[in-house]
C-alpha cells in the first residue's frame, strides 16, 4: 500500500507549475526557526542554570558550521564555475569587501552608543545569512528548472539536504543572537525575515539567465567570511573561559565544519 500511495503523492507533486514546486520547498528550507523556537520556549531553556553554557558552545558551533559551508561546499563550487581568466569575479570579491567595510564603518561613525554599534553586529549578520538564503532559492529554483522528472527528483533531494542544512545552521543563528541578549521572540522573527530572502533568490531563478548565480555566490563567500573574521570569532575570543572550556569550544567548532562539511 505504501509504495502506491508514495508514487502517487509523487505524480501529483511533479505535476505541480514550476513556481509551486519551488517556492513550497523554499518556504520549507526557511522553517526551521519555528521548531527551535518553541523547542526553546516549551522546555524554558533559557532558564535553565547551564543555557548560557549551551549558547556557548553554539556559537562555537556555528563557526565550525559556517566554514563548513564554506571552505568545502561554497567556494569549491563556485570556483569550479569561474572562467581562468574571468577579472569580474575578482571585482565582485573586493566590491564586496568595500560594501561591507563601508556599511560597518558607516553605522559606526553615525552610532553615538553602545547599544547602536552593537545594532550594526546584527544588521551585518543578518544581511549576510539573507544573502545565503537568496542562493538557497536560487539553487532549489535553478533545480526545479531542469527538464521533466529529473527537475523534480533533483529539487526534492536538494530540499531535503538543505533543509537539514539549515537546521544546524539556523541552531548556531540562534546561538549568536541569544548571546548578544537579544529576545527569543526578536531572534525568531529575525530568522523568519532573513528566511524569506530566500523567496527572492527563487524569483530570481525562475526569470533571470542562471549565469550570474557564480557572481551571487562570490558575494555568499565575502559574507561568510566578514561574520566570521570580524564578527563570531572575536566574540568568541573575547569571552573569557578556562582551559576546559576553550577544549570544548574547539571540539564544538570541529564538530560543526564535520556535520556541514
Amino acid at each position: 500500500i505504501k509504495e502506491p500511495l508514495a508514487h502517487m503523492l509523487k505524480s501529483q507533486l511533479s505535476a505541480r507549475p514550476l513556481d509551486f514546486q519551488t517556492y513550497a520547498s523554499i518556504l520549507l528550507v526557511a522553517s526551521p526557526s519555528v521548531p527551535i523556537y518553541f523547542l526553546i520556549k516549551v522546555l524554558q531553556l533559557q532558564r535553565r542554570s547551564w543555557f548560557n553554557f549551551v549558547v556557548q558552545m553554539g556559537i562555537a558551533f556555528s563557526i565550525g558550521a559556517l566554514a563548513g559551508d564554506l571552505f568545502t561546499h561554497i567556494i569549491p563550487e563556485t570556483f569550479e564555475k569561474i572562467a581562468h581568466h574571468d577579472h569580474t569575479a575578482g571585482v565582485v570579491i573586493v566590491a564586496g569587501i568595500c560594501f561591507y567595510y563601508f556599511l560597518d564603518k558607516f553605522f559606526a561613525n553615525v552610532a553615538d552608543s553602545k547599544a547602536l554599534r552593537a545594532q550594526t553586529k546584527n544588521i551585518i549578520f543578518l544581511f549576510a545569512d539573507g544573502v545565503h538564503n537568496i542562493t538557497d532559492g536560487f539553487a532549489l529554483a535553478s533545480l526545479y528548472k531542469l527538464s521533466g522528472q529529473l527537475g523534480f527528483e533533483s529539487g526534492v533531494t536538494s530540499t531535503v539536504s538543505i533543509f537539514l542544512h539549515e537546521v544546524f545552521h539556523q541552531l548556531g543563528d540562534f546561538s549568536v543572537m541569544l548571546h548578544r541578549k537579544h529576545s527569543l521572540e526578536y531572534t525568531l522573527l529575525s530568522q523568519i525575515v532573513t528566511g524569506t530572502f530566500a523567496l527572492l533568490g527563487g524569483y530570481i531563478a525562475l526569470n533571470i539567465d542562471q549565469a550570474y548565480d557564480v557572481y551571487l555566490n562570490l558575494f555568499v563567500v565575502v559574507s561568510f567570511c566578514y561574520v566570521i573574521f570580524t564578527q563570531i570569532l572575536p566574540e568568541l575570543i573575547g569571552t573569557k573561559s578556562g582551559f576546559l572550556m576553550m577544549v570544548a569550544e574547539c571540539v564544538m567548532i570541529a564538530t560543526g565544519f564535520l556535520i556541514l562539511h
